[in-house]
């Protein structure tokens, strides 16, 4: 099952592929004797609703497109698409995730995952302008492979990983090069409980 989010009048809505259609997932749930009514709005609340059970929905999905072409928002090369899942509850991201990679950079192993996050914010459909920093008018890129959660969890074992996985698709990072060294920024705790007293920074950096 190829699922994409598409803008419409009423701002980004979940959209199935079928051969070269592009589905309405919510119009399509809605002829559903068994599935209506279940919070399908957006790719999170679908996934939230169905990630338990995505195959057994690509079957009913599959059916109803058959069953009701009038529900297909468009053909994919015309349909504006937006992030495929424009608001994930976290975006985590695993940097020097291979030993090629790790090797080029002259860099050693890390021992423990490289990981930091990015803000959905920062998200844009597969064909959307990409907005440059006035900082500097030159851009890293790079192909990334995203895994995408639709099934909630906690402790899961390494076997058993895959079962929480939704899909994949392919991502491309684009950033501006690091122009300033990291700094450390150390909050104090005053100003963890929203205190302030004169002459206090707010906060330190090193």
């Amino acid at each position: 099952m190829k699922l994409v989010s598409y803008r419409s009048a009423e701002g980004l809505r979940p959209g199935v592929v079928y051969g070269t259609n592009v589905y309405d997932v919510q119009s399509l749930l809605a002829r559903s004797a068994s599935r209506s009514g279940a919070p399908a709005s957006t790719m999170r609340e679908l996934l939230c609703s169905f990630g338990d059970d995505l195959p057994g929905l690509d079957a009913e999905l599959k059916a109803l497109a058959g069953s009701y072409p009038q529900d297909v928002v468009g053909d994919l090369d015309e349909v504006d698409l937006g992030p495929a899942v424009p608001d994930p509850a976290k975006f985590f991201c695993v940097g020097l995730n291979y030993k090629t990679h790790v090797l080029e950079t002259g860099r050693e192993l890390p021992a423990f995952p490289d990981i930091f996050v990015k803000f959905h914010s920062s998200l844009i459909g597969p064909y959307d302008d990409i907005a440059l920093s006035q900082v500097t008018d030159k851009l890293d890129y790079e192909g990334e492979l995203a895994v995408v959660i639709g099934r909630a969890g906690r402790n899961i074992p390494a076997d058993r990983g895959m079962d929480h996985v939704a899909g994949a698709m392919v991502v491309i990072e684009a950033r501006r090069p690091q122009v300033l060294a990291r700094k450390t920024v150390e909050l104090r705790p005053a100003d963890a409980v929203g205190e302030h007293r004169a002459g206090d920074r707010d906060m330190a950096v090193e």
